[in-house]
């Protein structure tokens, strides 16, 4: 189960504890929330098993100390909206890069992005109401990516993205910002 950021955090975060407890579902985790904010949970945020973030080639992606952060809780951390990037005109599965990767390797832009995400250490999270779908999605466990393709493919974010890195964790309806501050 995850909480994504309400204003109704404690309470709906005890409701979900007393759930988990009489094992209405098997994990409990969190969305869009930095480490600092797991923090002002309930008991700490103990409970926090893992924690999804945007996350596509576009963004720069969780910060090391995010990493460090969660790692030291033992909190996993999702990768979600591999596929697009809201509010950027150009999909991730649509860019020229991704795409001369996936016919190299004979392989969908979709399965390219889930390995991508996978092999930076991330745990993905996709859906489909297609079967075809989930298995292609499924087939991205079958290949490895070279560290050549993973890096041009991370690199990505410094192209399309030209404010400083952020956390992965950005609210989705921010405004994007230009370097003269331009919409």
């Amino acid at each position: 189960m995850i909480l994504p950021q309400t204003p109704e955090l404690e309470s709906v975060w005890k409701h979900l504890e007393r759930l988990k407890a009489r094992k209405r579902f098997k994990a409990l985790g969190v969305k869009d929330f930095r480490p600092e904010e797991v923090e002002f949970l309930p008991g700490n945020g103990e409970s926090v098993e893992y924690a999804q973030c945007a996350f596509t080639p576009y963004r720069h992606g969780p910060r090391r100390d995010t990493w460090r952060r969660f790692g030291q809780r033992e909190v996993a951390l999702a990768a979600t909206g591999l596929f697009t990037d809201w509010p950027r005109p150009l999909p991730p599965l649509l860019d020229p890069h991704v795409l001369i990767i996936a016919r190299r390797f004979k392989r969908s832009a979709a399965q390219v992005l889930i390995r991508w995400a996978l092999q930076l250490g991330l745990a993905v999270v996709f859906h489909s109401q297609r079967k075809q779908h989930v298995a292609e999605n499924l087939a991205a466990l079958d290949f490895e990516l070279p560290m050549r393709e993973m890096q041009l493919i991370s690199g990505l974010a410094t192209l399309a993205e030209p404010v400083p890195p952020g956390d992965g964790f950005a609210h989705p309806y921010e405004q994007l910002r230009t370097p003269k501050g331009e919409l």
